[in-house]
């Protein structure tokens, strides 16, 4: 049971996060901002909150959608007897029993999305609103706090891991190319010179006598068309023809 619930948490929530198309601060903040509503007890809102909220302060409304379902109908009544409990101690109020709370919550997840509002609206109001939004804040801080920076190095290091991949890959296919294409340049590393022509080869192979000559004055001349350019062309004839005709 317990590897099954890892397996759908990694594969569902985590996966889904650091995998979202924003910054990591605005995945890890929206991230944040979930679960701390998660922790509050604003069923039939949450979402709405969220998305609000993070428009705001331009957090990522996805990953805050995500974690608002850390509080569905099977966690819900638990999360909020904590908030209960833990605000009932603070604010000093009296405590009514776990099976009254239960009986409470359940009557409003029965009532259904919209008859639940109204149902949680009308507790809210009542004598365990108070204790359970000042327990939910406090537990919601707790959780979010140390939530951002989690989220905001896992996004990082899974990005980092990607991108060693795919350089990984991409080196091994022009390896690859390299190798089943004698056609295709090489890759030469930054300082390395290329190797002489084919000419240079067969004049250095002619002349015994000077090998590498006329190589480099092939080179140089290359060399000295490239810095000055070509040569003008001569107008000295056409400058007489015209001076002679006027």
């Amino acid at each position: 049971m317990a590897g099954w619930v890892g397996r759908f948490v990694h594969s569902r929530v985590i996966t889904r996060l650091i995998t979202i198309n924003d910054t990591p601060h605005a995945i890890a903040l929206g991230t944040a901002i979930g679960m701390f509503l998660a922790m509050t007890p604003t069923v039939g809102v949450q979402i709405i909150l969220a998305a609000v909220i993070c428009t705001i302060i331009k957090a990522n409304r996805f990953a805050a959608c995500v974690m608002v379902f850390v509080s569905n109908p099977l966690t819900m009544i638990p999360i909020y007897w904590a908030d209960y409990w833990l605000g009932s101690i603070l604010t000093g109020t009296e405590r009514i029993t776990r099976g009254d709370f239960e009986k409470i919550w359940q009557q409003i997840i029965d009532a259904g999305m919209f008859g639940g509002v109204q149902e949680g609206a009308v507790v809210l109001l009542g004598g365990i609103g108070l204790p359970m939004l000042v327990g939910g804040s406090i537990l919601g801080l707790i959780f979010a706090v140390p939530l951002y920076p989690l989220t905001y190095r896992t996004v990082v290091a899974h990005r980092r891991r990607k991108e060693l991949k795919q350089a990984g890959e991409r080196l091994k296919e022009l390896r690859s190319q390299s190798e089943t294409d004698p056609l295709a340049p090489p890759v030469r590393h930054q300082g390395q010179t290329a190797a002489p022509s084919s000419e240079c080869r067969d004049t250095a192979g002619e002349s015994a006598a000077s090998p590498t000559q006329d190589c480099t004055v092939e080179s140089n001349a290359v060399a000295s068309t490239t810095e000055t350019g070509p040569e003008p062309p001569d107008e000295t004839p056409e400058r007489l023809r015209e001076e002679t005709l006027s």
